[in-house]
C-alpha cells in the first residue's frame, strides 16, 4: 500500500477497513499478525522504525520491529526506557523533541525527532504499545494520530484476547500435570483407594483396589459400587 494513501483523506476510510480487514485474518497469529502491522504501519508512514511491545505489568516484550535490523536496538535497555515511559499515556500522543528529558533525550540521540506513541488499552487494562519512531515530517501528523487511535483499540482487543487465551492454555496445562502426578501417587498406594461418583459409578480406583477386588482397571468403567458389594442396595447408597 502506498504510503501517499495516508495523505488523501477519501481513500483513508476505505484504507483503515482494508488494515483491519487484514489484522482480522492474522487474529489467531498474535506473532504474524505484529510482523503484517508494523511493516504496513512503517510503509505508510515513513518512519524509520516501528516497534510493537507487549506489555505485562512491568515486564515488556518485543513482539515486531520494522525494519528487523534495529531489534538488538529495540531490545536494549534504552529502549526498555522507551517503552517504560509510555505507561503514562493514556492516548496516542506525538513525542517530539522540544524539551529536555530522559526521553526525548534518547530520542534525540537516534535521529527520532518526531515520533508517536499508540498505547494499546483493552477493558481498562495495558497490554501493549506501538511506536513509530524518526517521522519525515508533521505535516499530516493528526491523519496518523488518528489512524493508530482507531487501530490501536482493535489491536489492543485482539492482544487481550490471545493473553487472555494464552494464560487459559498454562492453567489447564499446569493442571493436568498436577492430576497426572496426584493420579500417579493415588496408583502407587498400598492402600486400596475408591474415588465414587454420586451414581456410585466408580470415576477411578488404584492397583490395590483392583487387586483386593479381583478386577482389572479396564472393568470398572462398566461396574457401579453395588456390584462389588451384593449386599449393597442402591437405597442404601441414597
Amino acid at each position: 500500500m502506498s504510503r501517499d494513501l495516508i495523505h488523501q483523506d477519501p481513500s483513508l476510510a476505505a484504507m483503515t477497513m482494508d488494515i483491519l480487514d487484514n489484522m482480522l485474518s492474522r487474529s489467531e497469529n498474535p506473532g504474524q499478525l505484529s510482523k503484517y502491522l508494523t511493516e504496513e504501519i512503517r510503509e505508510l508512514t515513513g518512519a524509520r522504525c516501528v516497534l510493537l511491545v507487549e506489555c505485562l505489568g512491568d515486564n515488556h516484550n518485543l513482539l515486531a520491529v520494522n525494519p528487523e535490523r534495529r531489534r538488538k536496538w529495540a531490545e536494549s535497555p534504552e529502549a526498555k526506557l522507551l517503552y517504560e515511559a509510555s505507561h503514562e499515556l493514556t492516548q496516542t500522543s506525538l513525542l517530539e523533541v522540544t524539551e529536555s528529558s530522559n526521553v526525548t533525550t534518547l530520542l534525540s540521540k537516534y535521529g527520532f525527532d518526531i515520533s508517536i506513541a499508540a498505547p494499546l488499552q483493552a477493558q481498562g487494562t495495558r497490554v501493549g504499545v506501538m511506536l513509530l519512531l524518526g517521522l519525515p515530517d508533521k505535516l499530516h501528523i493528526q491523519t496518523e494520530i488518528n489512524l493508530l487511535t482507531k487501530l490501536s483499540k482493535v489491536l489492543a482487543l485482539m492482544f487481550r484476547n490471545a493473553l487472555l487465551y494464552r494464560n487459559q492454555e498454562q492453567t489447564i496445562a499446569e493442571r493436568t500435570k498436577e492430576l497426572r502426578l496426584h493420579s500417579i501417587t493415588i496408583d502407587n498406594m498400598k492402600d486400596a483407594v475408591f474415588w465414587i461418583n454420586p451414581d456410585a459409578s466408580f470415576q477411578q480406583i488404584n492397583k490395590s483396589a483392583c487387586k483386593m477386588l479381583g478386577y482389572s482397571a479396564g472393568d470398572f468403567p462398566n461396574l457401579s459400587l453395588m456390584d462389588v458389594c451384593p449386599n449393597l442396595t442402591t437405597d442404601d447408597w441414597q
